[in-house]
């Protein structure tokens, strides 16, 4: 990994992975909406770990014989159920 890899990773990891895996370079305007987006999760993450949820960490669970694996942007248990948070 280069240096301005892992610049655009920190920055963004979702343009990381356009820029090295599918070989798209991202515009100005793209790269100033990644930004905005990336600012947008940091504080709606901030606002819901004040609000008790868990922020970016595992949450699994079996239905129907299925297990149901995921990283949700947030999340908080009542009782017996999961309330999940996608932004």
């Amino acid at each position: 990994m280069t240096p301005s890899s892992l610049r655009t990773y920190t920055y963004c990891p979702r343009l990381y992975f356009f820029e090295r895996h599918m070989g798209k370079r991202l515009g100005p305007l793209d790269r100033i909406r990644a930004l905005l987006g990336s600012i947008y999760h940091a504080i709606a993450a901030w606002i819901d770990s004040l609000r008790g949820f868990k922020v970016e960490e595992e949450v699994s669970t079996e239905i129907g014989g299925y297990l149901f694996v995921g990283r949700p942007d947030s999340w908080r248990a009542e009782g017996d159920e999961i309330v999940v948070v996608e932004k």
